[in-house]
């Protein structure tokens, strides 16, 4: 092989040019030289490849071409590529041309990660079941071999024997190889992998700690499935096998525990609790160890109580008796007469209690059960009853719930009666002569155990029956008031007054005697027969009674006119219309007698008044009677 140049000139152009003459050799022997198993690259990395030709010449072209990748042509017997190449066998090809001829040559390579372990489980550790040792790696294809030892006394080599073993691809360039083994006595066994690829290899160290499964779970209640608050349930859970048992109890409370305590030891646990508030309830309890766990259920739930405390009962107003009245006509049976009374409120209540149903006897052979309902938080019912006959109804309540009773009396009794209606006195006004005792009666048309109260002016009488006798009174006007009462009127559901009615009391004296008077110029004048008074002028009567304390006097003047003048007190004014002589007396009058005065002339004179002449008639002679006549209008 060798080259030859020569120069050619152009003597018209003067242009010069030279030309060379390359001269080569057949082709004889290609051959690839590189590594046939390379990292797969994850990040950037080099490959390269060289190409071994004989005869050894220049001058000649190499195409290359990677395995899915494109061609590349060059002259240099060198390849470096930094392709991203994913785990799996490429092919690389070559081909060497010259003038006479070419060649060409391929080889096959491995792209393999470096192996490593992406997750590790060792699961189903229990004896006698077969336990599942699975590992997830970073290539597809499984580990070009893998060697477990168990710690048990066996191991595992996968060169050997393949029966246990099994591989499963993954997604994103990875797969899981499973193990399975089978333990035949519990304890602590010290583990040990390995596994490798064709460029590579890793080993991981782990302990396992094979348990007896979990099985033949009891629970069993140790106190009553009712109880109060803060009282402790007890529940006992019982484990047939399973080792290295722990508990975890689940008394339906999210509370973290807080009032829990619990003893374990082993297969055994008893765990006590107590609720804070009233409620069902179910218990649970999780037994579990290293790898499983087990809930099991109380099959009894567990009622959380609150103790029934201070049971009250009432009616609604407060007021402890009701009126009977007849029902309408329409609203009757067979039209026949009945009564009842409007319905009444009875109230129940308790302090402190949960789930309360409340039991009202009404007295009348009736009851009726009536769950609580919660007011102000406070457990109470209420219930409407109306009777239907008088009488004095013992009412009571019974508070109830899983856990206790109690029960409460009203007090006092619940009355039911007539109203009292058509009071009326047996008079309607009483005359009592000085010295002597009155009887007052008082009766009702309706009403049962009814009572009076008595007041004589502004005296309470201390007595309440039907008839009074009062002691010797005073002269005097008195005014006696009467109420009739029963406990429908006193201790009625509803505001109901009394009826009331009230006379008069006359305590009189027997007149002795009256005395007629005048008042004169602000003076009282008494002795009187005849007396002189201007008729332009009122006259003013007044009578002096004898007894002095008698007050209830009726008076009759004879002014001497046709007409009498009566009067309630001892005065009288009276203006005369003519002048003229009257004869003046007076009568004054009580209930049980009548006393009169004197008489005596009253001349009412009229005042001259307009004088006009003097009129004289007879002879104007010594010793001779001379009749002279004033004439005036008035007088």
């Amino acid at each position: 092989m060798g080259l030859v140049f020569f120069e050619c000139s152009d003597f018209v152009t003067h242009l010069t040019f030279q030309c060379g003459i390359h001269a080569q050799q057949h082709l004889s022997e290609v051959r690839l030289i590189g590594p046939d198993i390379v990292p797969a690259n994850r990040g950037t990395h080099l490959y390269q490849w060289n190409v071994n030709i004989k005869p050894t010449i220049s001058g000649s072209l190499l195409k290359w071409f990677l395995q899915n990748d494109k061609e590349e042509i060059t002259a240099d017997t060198k390849l470096i590529t930094s392709r991203r190449l994913i785990p799996g066998t490429y092919k690389l090809e070559v081909t060497v041309s010259n003038a006479f001829g070419h060649l060409n040559t391929s080889m096959s390579f491995e792209a393999a990660v470096t192996v490593v372990a992406l997750n590790f489980t060792f699961t189903n550790l229990f004896v006698n079941q077969t336990s599942i040792l699975s590992v997830t790696i970073n290539q597809y294809a499984p580990p070009t071999q893998i060697f477990i030892d168990f710690g048990d006394g066996t191991t595992y080599d996968s060169s050997l024997n393949q029966s246990f073993f099994i591989h499963e691809p993954l997604g994103n360039f990875s797969s899981t190889f499973i193990v399975r083994h089978l333990y035949s006595s519990t304890g602590v066994y010290a583990v040990y992998l390995n596994a490798s690829n064709s460029i590579s290899s890793f080993e991981h160290w782990t302990v396992a700690v094979v348990e007896i499964p979990i099985s033949g779970i009891y629970l069993q209640l140790l106190s009553p499935s009712v109880v109060a608050l803060l009282e402790e349930v007890v529940v006992k859970c019982s484990v047939e096998h399973g080792s290295n048992l722990r508990f975890e109890w689940d008394f339906g409370e999210d509370n973290d525990g807080q009032y829990t305590t619990v003893e374990s030891f082993e297969t055994v646990s008893v765990a006590n609790h107590s609720y804070g508030i009233p409620d069902m309830y179910h218990v649970a309890v999780c037994v579990f160890n290293d790898y499983e766990s087990v809930v099991v259920h109380l099959n009894t739930s567990i009622q959380a109580v609150e103790p029934i405390e201070q049971l009250h009962l009432r009616p609604r107003s407060g007021l402890h008796a009701a009126p009977l009245f007849e029902v309408k006509k329409e609203f009757s049976i067979n039209g026949s007469i009945q009564y009842s009374t409007e319905p009444i409120t009875f109230e129940a209540w308790v302090f402190r209690g949960s789930d309360v149903q409340f039991l009202f006897d009404f007295g009348d052979g009736t009851s009726e059960l009536v769950p609580s309902e919660n007011v102000w938080s406070v457990p109470c019912a209420s219930v409407k009853h109306s009777y239907s006959a008088e009488g004095n109804y013992e009412v009571s309540v019974i508070a109830t719930n899983l856990l206790d009773s109690m029960n409460e009396t009203l007090d006092p009794a619940f009355y039911v009666q007539f109203l009292p209606e058509g009071l009326t006195l047996d008079k309607q006004y009483y005359i009592v002569p000085y010295s002597s005792n009155v009887s007052v009666h008082a009766s009702v048309v309706q009403g049962t155990n009814v009572s009076f109260s008595w007041i004589v002016d502004n005296t309470r009488i201390n007595n309440t029956d039907s008839a009074i006798v009062l002691p010797i009174l005073q002269p005097g006007v008195y005014i006696v008031y009467v109420e009739a009462f029963n406990y429908v009127t006193d201790f009625g559901f509803k505001i109901i007054n009394r009826p009331k009615v009230s006379a008069k009391i006359y305590v009189q004296q027997i007149l002795q005697g009256v005395i007629l008077c005048l008042e004169l110029d602000g003076k009282e004048c008494c002795d009187l027969q005849k007396i002189e008074l201007p008729l332009d002028v009122p006259v003013k009567f007044k009578a002096k009674i004898s007894p002095s304390t008698e007050r209830a006097l009726r008076f009759i003047w004879n002014v001497g006119l046709p007409d009498m003048k009566r009067t309630n007190a001892p005065f009288l004014e009276h203006r005369y219309l003519h002048a003229g002589w009257y004869e003046v007396n007076m009568t004054a009058q009580n209930h049980i007698s009548s006393a009169s005065s004197s008489s005596f002339q009253l001349h009412m004179i009229q005042k001259i008044a307009n004088l006009t002449s003097i009129y004289c008639q007879g002879p104007n002679l010594v010793n001779h009677t001379i009749t002279c006549h004033a004439l005036y209008w008035f007088g």
